[in-house]
């Protein structure tokens, strides 16, 4: 269970506001987070360029985000640092390069990270899909849980990771070129199953937000507790992610054009 969190915890933030921390419940100052951690974001930036946040709510317009999407309402100092555990092992072990990679016929099919902590990097995604749920940021607006939020909330609270098939982990990376927007959260239904994903540095992580069991064809890749992670590589430019993206630039300059135009 989640450790009790002693007065002394606030002392670094004294002076602000009291709020209710979503994750440990109590009155206490809360601080700037962010909801998908900061390293991820600076590997956008890693050539000089600013991230593009663009949301798939019709109708919004794309943001610069130099340093990410981050929540001043969500958790205490306490609970961001006990959180902040998991986003430190989670950038660790996915911001490095693949211990084996699986080639066929010259194409990349998989990279595998080997010794994997199957509870710090499930609870990493939970956390990140938790908080993206309980967040003001309209950028997360449509991540809903409804029944799934509250059995959520309790595996975050207790540290509990579950079983692989409860709230079942996924994880694609695109390769190919990097491009700095940033697509918001999406649905997906998969073999007649619900996933969000979620977009984070060039991965997309596909979590199951359904009572029905992960289909046959996820089921062997997701995250187990057996030591080892695989990830599915994807050409960037094969993608279903490739074609939104290439619509948002062609928008994006339609609309540039116009209000050149228009000056």
């Amino acid at each position: 269970m989640m450790a009790s969190v002693g007065p002394a915890s606030d002392t670094a933030v004294a002076g602000l506001p009291l709020s209710n921390c979503k994750l440990c419940l109590s009155d206490r100052p809360l601080v700037k987070s962010h909801i998908i951690p900061e390293p991820f974001w600076k590997l956008l930036k890693s050539e000089g360029e600013t991230p593009l946040l663009h949301s798939t709510i019709p109708g919004d317009h794309a943001k610069r985000a130099p340093i990410g999407v981050y929540d001043k309402g969500i958790l205490c100092q306490s609970c961001d640092g006990r959180l902040g555990v998991w986003d430190d092992y989670g950038h660790k072990t996915l911001l490095r390069d693949f211990d084996e990679v699986c080639v066929y016929e010259g194409k990349r099919l998989a990279g595998i990270f080997d010794n994997i902590d199957y509870k710090k990097l499930k609870l990493f995604f939970l956390s990140i899909l938790w908080r993206a749920s309980v967040g003001s940021q309209a950028f997360f607006n449509r991540v809903e849980l409804g029944e799934h939020q509250n059995r959520l909330y309790e595996m975050i609270r207790s540290e509990d990771p579950g079983d692989p098939d409860e709230f079942a982990v996924n994880l694609l990376k695109l390769e190919g070129g990097q491009s700095r927007i940033i697509l918001s959260p999406a649905r997906t239904c998969i073999e007649n199953v619900n996933y969000f994903k979620l977009y984070m540095g060039g991965y997309v992580a596909h979590i199951k937000v359904d009572k029905r069991p992960t289909g046959k064809r996820l089921r062997e890749v997701a995250l187990q507790p057996d030591g080892a992670l695989y990830v599915i590589l994807q050409d960037l430019r094969e993608s279903g992610e490739f074609e939104v993206m290439k619509r948002i630039v062609i928008i994006s300059a339609e609309k540039k054009r116009k209000n050149s135009l228009s000056e």
